[in-house]
């Protein structure tokens, strides 16, 4: 039996920006999957899912600063949403996504958690 992973962080920072994680998801996970979490900023993330993914995915994620220039690119399975990038407060400009593969979740490729504006 395969063990099972339930999320998949490339990289944090709880001061910080969390920039230039690349992950590439080839068998399973079962929860979220964020290609950064940075305090004040998480950019320039790429996210390449060719097998499963059981929940969210969000190239980049921060509380404030821009969360911009990540690219996620679906080729397997998304069961949740597909985020290009995530602030409360801050940017989420020039992210890319590509899905060429089954997303069950919403496509976004910017959300603000304060305006809760795509």
């Amino acid at each position: 039996m395969e063990p099972q992973v339930s999320e998949i962080i490339g990289g944090t920072s709880a001061q910080g920006t969390a920039n230039k994680n690349d992950i590439i998801i080839g068998g399973s996970v079962t929860g979220n999957v964020t290609g950064g979490e940075g305090k004040i900023g998480s950019e320039n993330n790429n996210i390449k899912v060719a097998g499963n993914v059981g929940s969210t995915v969000i190239g980049g994620k921060t509380d404030s600063g821009s969360a911009s220039n990540n690219i996620i690119s679906v080729a397997g399975d998304a069961q949740g949403d597909i985020i290009g990038g995530q602030t409360s407060d801050g940017n989420t400009t020039n992210n890319q996504i590509t899905a060429n593969g089954n997303v069950d979740g919403n496509i976004y490729g910017g959300y603000n958690e304060s305006t809760q504006k795509i």
